[in-house]
């Protein structure tokens, strides 16, 4: 295939459905397919994806940009974000997926290539290659805004590392490049947590406010100090995507259909009451496909003294659940004694793996790399 004969489209309503039809049997995870499909549609309508914040692309030819025959997919989310100079717009890039029949052309990499163009900043970009590529895609009114975008890919560190916005091998670092795939678990306990302890469950209807606190607190460590796991010897930009505006809030609508029928606790994380500092966690489910069905913790804030208590509430309430782990993400290195003694074991993760587009000044470090930006 030419590929000066192809762009990147946003897609129609025939176009979404056909894309969600397609992704079913990767991602419908115990779903039927309608029953995947309605999901879906009620995620478009929550806080994450409205106001145009969700974009579905469709690879198509120029001559026939609605067809529903075309040729891969994704989903983007634009997100705030925060950086050691300021605020700024990423995008999360979700649900990359080519069918069996298109596989092996280079119809994916395109895709992504092509990516860059509608949402990155152009003066950030390098020219459009219309030579090799014809024109650049179209930019929908409100796109383009970002500096980085992120993915969490499932097949591996090289392929999206080489999604670079150009032809030249000097591009390459522009391609989306693993940071941080780590992942410590616990077991399910069998105790309770103490009932002397101070701590407050977080449920469905009062996590954003607690996520609204905290993002507050992450702009402003990330320009004034520094974030757990950073050194004043690093170079690197610093950035973060933040956990409010119902970016974390997706990991809980996505998968609370999950929770057993028996269980009405709502106790969708846990709050260290009685301290100076915030202390908390939220947590969402993974039902596990081939794996442990896992509490993930999507976002964690705790110093040594907190953390066990946290730790504690999260291996009971996975018990109460009936799943068998729980599971963080990049646990900061000052915690990961403190994990260990507790029963954790940290392992490289092979799947889900946070991979960073940057473009902003210099290189970038991303902080606070836990689940709660996946999408």
């Amino acid at each position: 295939m030419d590929f000066s004969q192809l762009s990147i489209f946003p897609a129609n309503a025939a176009q979404i459905h056909e894309s969600r039809r397609r992704t079913f049997p990767e991602w419908g995870r115990g779903l039927g397919l309608e029953e995947h499909i309605e999901r879906e549609e009620m995620l478009d309508t929550k806080p994450h994806a409205t106001d145009g914040k969700m974009v579905i692309w469709v690879l198509a030819p120029r001559s026939d940009p609605t067809t529903i025959e075309f040729y891969s997919a994704c989903e983007t989310y634009e997100r705030a974000a925060v950086t050691s100079s300021g605020e700024c717009i990423a995008y999360g890039i979700a649900s990359v997926f080519t069918p069996s029949q298109f596989r092996g052309k280079g119809y994916a990499k395109h895709l992504m290539r092509l990516l860059h163009f509608v949402l990155i900043r152009k003066e950030l970009l390098p020219s459009f290659p219309t030579e090799d590529w014809g024109s650049a895609p179209n930019v929908p009114p409100g796109l383009g805004r970002g500096v980085a975008s992120a993915l969490y890919s499932d097949v591996g560190s090289t392929f999206y590392a080489m999604c670079a916005p150009g032809l030249t091998k000097d591009l390459e670092k522009h391609g989306w490049i693993t940071q941080g795939a780590v992942g410590t678990t616990w077991s399910a306990t069998s105790e309770d947590v103490d009932k002397g302890q101070s701590i407050e469950w977080i449920g469905s209807e009062g996590m954003e406010e607690v996520w609204v606190q905290d993002a507050q607190l992450m702009k402003r460590e990330i320009q004034e100090v520094l974030p757990v796991g950073t050194t004043s010897t690093e170079k690197r930009t610093l950035f973060s995507f933040l956990p409010d505006g119902g970016v974390t809030r997706f990991q809980y609508e996505r998968n609370k259909n999950f929770v057993p029928s028996e269980w009405t606790n709502n106790r969708w994380g846990v709050r260290v009451s009685g301290t100076e500092k915030l202390a908390y966690a939220t947590w969402s489910l993974d039902p596990g496909r081939e794996g442990l069905s896992t509490l993930i913790i999507t976002r964690l804030r705790a110093d040594a003294q907190t953390f066990p208590l946290i730790i504690q509430a999260a291996r009971m309430v996975a018990r109460e659940l009936s799943f068998q782990q729980v599971e963080v993400w990049n646990l900061p290195s000052e915690l990961s004694v403190v994990g260990e003694s507790l029963g954790g074991i940290t392992r490289d993760r092979e799947d889900h793996l946070p991979a960073l587009a940057w473009f902003g000044e210099g290189d970038a470090k991303w902080c606070w790399n836990e689940k709660f930006a996946w999408c």
